[in-house]
């Protein structure tokens, strides 16, 4: 083609005004960037073809654009991603590509590399020269047409630039882009009367990542931009983070689902991004003064707090990747807060103890060991858990028990109080190593044996009592059940409350007697001991029923261990089923 002759022999500014006046976008940019390096050109046509062909041709050049224009070619990626920046239309009917406009220095380029391009195309030679001339007046679209009309019996114009022709290029080109805009407003009406266009999804901001490798400072723009621009999000280094609504966002219901999982995702990567840049920026700033240099780091800092207290929708999965491997340890505190992983905070400061003993460093301020009392104290009241793995830490090395030995008893207090640990399960602890000395918990044991010499003392007490208790019902039970043992009656008094004992009278064998009309008069049951057998019954059947749910009995005997085994046996849930009146009960 002419375009490629024109690229081929170096005459670049007349290849790209072909490709220009008959819309070979992908010739136009390749002759831009590749051979003639007018990369803010590109970057202008780019603007003008619209969001769809731009995000195409992106993708070829964003990395060489970003190179040599950054700061225009993140301003295009933010308004490619946020929908603005673009002419909502027609690229401009009133630009004049006619052969008029062709550059000045058109004819002198060829003088260095070979004959003009005029050679290559059958063009009047005579328009040429009344388009270098300057005139004003041929300058205008009516002129060129009227000097165009004039010449046509004259001279045999090339198809190229046949007038009829260009009058059709120009019908062309009426649109770039014209499936994302709406029809031109008639003559006489506003740009304000322009047809609203539906709403479109925007492109994932995720495909232009890649671009952004060496270009840290712009990528964070790129990110905050979008994120303000699209969902409201902004990141503030004094008033923190804040969230509004977008004016022309839809809510998330009324999106299809892919398209609000899409953008779930979009605004996922689009912080932990974030994120991990801020880390990164702060451990390693831009070059520049080292008064600067900590100023940055501490702002990058500020905003990765800011972000991962906000509730935006980041993966707290990989924030706590990231922030461990940028030793970011404000960060690992909060998202281990958040995630209740408070034993994870617990052993984080335990290792810092242990590497500074390993490196006799002297540190400022508290010691990684005060830092693990002190989450304890906050968190220890809802995890007691977590009061044996602090008791181990504190015997764990001379020095630590030294520095804490009034922290431990308090801790030891604290056991004994809450019933955390059993006192052969503090003595096994302590005993592991030889660091902490029977003298240090003497008081205590001696209390906590004296506790348990007590508590044995009333359970024999109380296991006597059951043991006659039962031996008496044993007799009542063998006397009632045998019949030749006469059974006689002191009763003089109504258990129901109505006087002295008058006949007729009615007496049960639990001991209860009743005047005949204070009974019903089906009645065979003694009224005060049914309501007590009534109720035994029920709470039989109820374990009867439960022992037949073994999912939760084997659940608390997994919580309470052996606890549950004997308040099973005790409730019946482990005996055979039982008979009552010849009947399953």
């Amino acid at each position: 083609t002419v375009i490629r002759v024109c690229r081929q022999a170096g005459y670049f500014d007349h290849a790209v005004y072909l490709a220009k006046k008959y819309e070979r976008h992908d010739d136009y940019l390749r002759i831009q960037i590749e051979d003639a390096g007018n990369y803010r050109d590109a970057l202008e046509y780019l603007r003008k073809l619209g969001p769809a062909a731009s995000e195409s041709n992106l993708t070829r050049y964003g990395r060489v654009l970003l190179e040599k224009l950054p700061e225009q070619t993140t301003q295009l990626f933010i308004d490619i991603c946020t929908g603005g920046g673009f002419v909502s239309g027609t690229l401009d009917e009133k630009e004049d590509l006619d052969p008029a406009k062709v550059p000045a220095s058109a004819g002198a380029a060829g003088s260095g590399g070979g004959p003009s391009y005029l050679s290559y195309l059958a063009y009047n030679r005579n328009s040429a020269a009344i388009s270098a001339s300057g005139d004003a007046a041929s300058s205008t679209p009516s002129a060129q047409k009227e000097a165009g009309s004039s010449k046509r019996q004259e001279d045999v114009p090339s198809m190229a630039f046949d007038p009829s022709h260009k009058k059709r290029a120009s019908t062309a080109r009426a649109s770039i882009y014209s499936a994302s805009r709406g029809s031109s407003p008639p003559p006489g009406q506003g740009k304000s009367q322009q047809r609203q266009l539906p709403f479109v999804r925007k492109p994932s901001p995720r495909a232009y990542f890649v671009h952004f490798v060496d270009h840290p400072e712009y990528f964070i723009r790129f990110l905050e931009e979008v994120a303000l621009s699209r969902w409201g999000q902004k990141v503030d280094l004094k008033t923190g983070t804040s969230e509004k609504k977008v004016a022309d966002a839809p809510d998330a219901e009324q999106l299809p689902f892919t398209d609000a999982e899409a953008d779930k995702q979009d605004r996922s990567a689009v912080w932990n991004t974030l994120i991990e840049l801020y880390l990164t920026l702060s451990n390693k700033p831009p070059d520049m003064d080292k008064g600067k240099k900590a100023e940055v780091a501490k702002a990058m800092k500020t905003k990765a707090l800011h972000v991962l207290k906000s509730s935006f929708e980041f993966d707290s999965t990989h924030a706590l990747l990231v922030c461990s491997t940028q030793q970011f340890t404000e960060g690992l505190i909060l998202l281990w807060e958040r995630l209740r992983m408070y034993e994870d905070i617990l052993r984080f400061w335990m290792d810092k103890e242990k590497a500074l003993e390993g490196s006799n460093e002297e540190v400022k301020g508290d010691k990684p060991s005060s830092e693990v009392l002190r989450y304890l104290n906050r968190y220890g009241e809802s995890n007691p858990h977590l009061y044996p793995l602090v008791l181990r830490f504190l015997t764990s090395t001379p020095i630590l028990l030294q520095r804490h030995t009034t922290e431990l008893t308090a801790i030891l207090e604290h056991i004994e109080e809450e019933k955390i640990m059993p006192p052969i399960g503090v003595v096994q602890v302590l005993s592991r190593n030889g660091v902490a000395s029977v003298g240090l918990v003497k008081q205590w044991l001696m209390r906590r044996i004296g506790e348990s010499k007590s508590d044995i003392e009333s359970d024999r007490r109380l296991i006597d009592s059951y043991r006659s208790e039962t031996a008496a019902k044993l007799k009542d039970i063998a006397e009632l059940s045998d019949p030749d043992v006469p059974k006689v009656f002191h009763v003089t008094q109504c258990a129901a409350g109505d006087g002295p004992l008058e006949l007729p009278a009615v007496h049960f064998m639990c001991k209860h007697s009743y005047h005949q009309r204070c009974l019903g008069e089906h009645e065979t049951e003694c009224p005060i001991c049914a309501t007590q057998h009534g109720v035994i019954r029920q709470l039989r059947r109820d374990n009867e029923r439960i022992a037949q749910q073994h999912d939760i009995f084997l659940a608390d005997v997994e919580e309470n261990g052996f606890s549950a085994i004997a308040t099973a046996f005790n409730r019946g849930i482990m005996n055979v089923a039982r008979v009552e009146n010849g009947l399953p009960a």
